[in-house]
């Protein structure tokens, strides 16, 4: 649309127009464009396909994880409250940990996949896993609370933008609205409070915006006559008649006029940075169109067809002077560009830096989401890990040799029961009750295989199974970096 619209701008630019019928009619239809993409407010959806859901569900399963891994006392109470528990008041407590049950028990409720009668989460406690896995447990479970944190913190921002972004489309639209409220457009009524020429010449009026301008190239100081509304467009239509311009009043009641007529012809675009610069581009391009050789600089810096005079927007005549100088609002200080000369202007730019800011926003939203979900697989692996370590550890204790005394030894030692002295002289093993009284044995001979530590006392540094089978992908559990998950 927009492309379309700059090239049919671009073709009938800088022409000399006389008066007529539809003579501001592409500065009207831009200025409808405008006004459409605005009014509709069509932002870039805040959600992205399945991400909130996926997202979500990767939360429940990282906490439902930690919560079954977890030592007694989190199992038990849950996590400590934003106060120092030690400080916690021990009328508030109660409450706390009976709300954490609760929680707790909605855990025992998630289902196993394919099989509703079985839970999908056992308890497993720190005391029966290694030390190495519980370590992982927990920066995974930090890692994944800290993105779900800074979600929480993006969706706040997103809304707050989206708050400023119809702002500056209100301000933009309407002098005096864009408070993020649904808008009842209107001209400004100290623009128009004199007549015509204070909104649509000069310094304070022009650029105000959109419905100043708009009212400016589609009305005339005097005139009630149909071809008023015509300068603008062909649609006949008793409701689109402008009247007079002298009271606010009535410059209030007509433009709505235009407004329907929009509704009717122009198209309605997405709100986006792209179609924000088209139509920025498009009214450069249409600026100035009209040449009038007596005009201000050959009407170089008017919007619409004016009189070929100094006073080219007066809107003295019902098809020859309707439109709007920006010469003194460009030509005040040299080097002004339009955006900063043009009030309405300014404000969709500093809209499309919002804009930006949302996408960046957007973009940071996905990202913490496709962590999570990330942060969940890696989750559901070390919930494995901790059930093989259970069984690893048990197994390892099964198979662990007996220690055997040698017998030579043995007969050797048997040589001094009842003889304490000379039993430890001998280097052997004695149990008595007197120095006189007791056994003398050889001491036991240790295994070949190197013994076992018990559970939570596995080398920090030792390899752990990811995934319970002996053939899986094995990782380094010291140090614990998940460098692919810090971005």
């Amino acid at each position: 649309m927009w492309i379309i619209l700059a090239l049919l701008t671009l073709a009938g630019s800088r022409v000399a127009h006389g008066a007529g019928k539809n003579v501001n009619g592409v500065e009207f239809n831009l200025f409808c464009h405008i006004a459409n993409m605005l009014n509709a407010e069509k932002i870039e959806d805040d959600k992205t396909d399945g991400l909130d859901r996926q997202a979500a569900e990767a939360w429940t399963a990282i906490d439902s994880i930690f919560t079954v891994t977890a030592n007694e006392s989190y199992y038990s109470e849950g996590p400590a409250s934003a106060a120092n528990t030690t400080d916690e008041n021990q009328d508030a407590k109660p409450e706390r940990v009976a709300k954490w049950v609760q929680k707790r028990n909605q855990i025992d409720k998630i289902a196993a996949p394919g099989n509703e009668k079985n839970g999908k989460y056992a308890r497993r406690p720190r005391d029966r896993m290694s030390a190495a896995t519980g370590a992982k447990l927990d920066t995974v479970f930090t890692l994944a609370s800290e993105a779900r944190v800074r979600l929480m913190q993006i969706d706040t921002e997103i809304a707050t933008n989206k708050q400023e972004i119809r702002q500056q489309l209100g301000l933009h639209c309407s002098e005096g609205q864009g408070k993020g409220q649904s808008r009842n457009q209107h001209p400004d009524n100290a623009a128009f409070a004199s007549d015509y020429s204070t909104a649509c010449k000069g310094s304070t009026g022009p650029g105000k915006s959109l419905a100043n301008d708009l009212v400016c190239i589609c009305s005339t100081d005097t005139s009630q006559a149909q071809s008023t509304l015509q300068m603008c467009t062909s649609i006949d239509d008793a409701n689109s008649l402008f009247s007079t311009l002298h009271k606010r009043s009535q410059c209030q009641g007509d433009f709505p006029c235009p407004h329907r007529v929009c509704a009717k012809t122009a198209e309605t675009s997405e709100l986006t940075e792209t179609n924000i610069n088209n139509c920025v581009t498009a009214f450069t391009a249409t600026l100035g169109r009209h040449t009038k050789s007596s005009a201000t600089n050959e009407g170089a810096y008017v919007f619409g067809s004016g009189q070929n005079s100094g006073d080219e927007c007066n809107g003295g005549a019902a098809t020859g002077q309707s439109c709007v100088s920006y010469h003194d609002l460009i030509t005040a200080k040299s080097g002004t560009t339009l955006s900063g000369a043009i009030t309405r202007l300014k404000q969709l730019q500093i809209a499309k830096a919002k804009l930006k800011a949302r996408r960046l926003l957007l973009q940071n939203r996905e990202r913490q989401q496709t962590r999570l979900m990330a942060l969940a697989d890696k989750m559901q692996e070390l919930y494995q890990e901790a059930l093989h370590d259970e069984v690893q550890l048990r197994k390892e204790a099964q198979n662990k040799p007996q220690e055997t005394p040698d017998s030579d030894k043995q007969k050797a030692c048997e040589k001094y029961h009842n003889k304490s002295k000379e039993c430890k002289e001998n280097g052997c093993q004695w149990s008595g009750t007197e120095e006189t009284i007791g056994k003398c044995e050889a001491k036991p001979k240790a295994g070949t295989e190197a013994a076992t530590t018990g559970p939570g006392e596995r080398d920090a540094g030792a390899t752990a199974n990811t995934t319970g089978s002996s053939n899986s992908f094995v990782i380094k559990t010291s140090p614990l970096l998940f460098a692919f998950l810090l971005f």
